[in-house]
């Protein structure tokens, strides 16, 4: 009876969380995976609704060298697809995380 419980809260807090992790998207021309470049993301998809680019800090304002391991970061918004968004967010032009947002 405990275990039972337990299981039902757990799955109260999942059902009820906004935000999911996945590994992948499903795409009109493909399935999109960790590892995937923003292009191959592209081609699978398509353009996202939207892009958010953070530009890696720089050392020198002049030069714009970069600090030491800085790294360019973007993260792509697809949806609604029934309802649920999938905000996807790349490092230096790999794919890296796909999160689930349920609206």
């Amino acid at each position: 009876m405990k275990h039972s419980k337990i299981s039902f809260a757990i799955g109260i807090l999942l059902l009820s969380s906004n935000f999911a992790d996945a590994s992948s998207m499903r795409c009109s021309r493909g399935i999109a995976s960790e590892g995937d470049t923003r292009q191959e993301v592209i081609d699978k998809c398509g353009e996202p609704i939207n892009k958010e680019i953070w530009e890696p800090g720089v050392r020198n304002q002049n030069t714009k060298t970069p600090k030491k391991g800085a790294a360019h970061v973007e993260f792509w918004t697809y949806g609604p697809d029934g309802g649920v968004y999938r905000k996807l967010r790349f490092i230096d032009d790999r794919l890296v995380q796909v999160e689930i947002i349920w609206k």
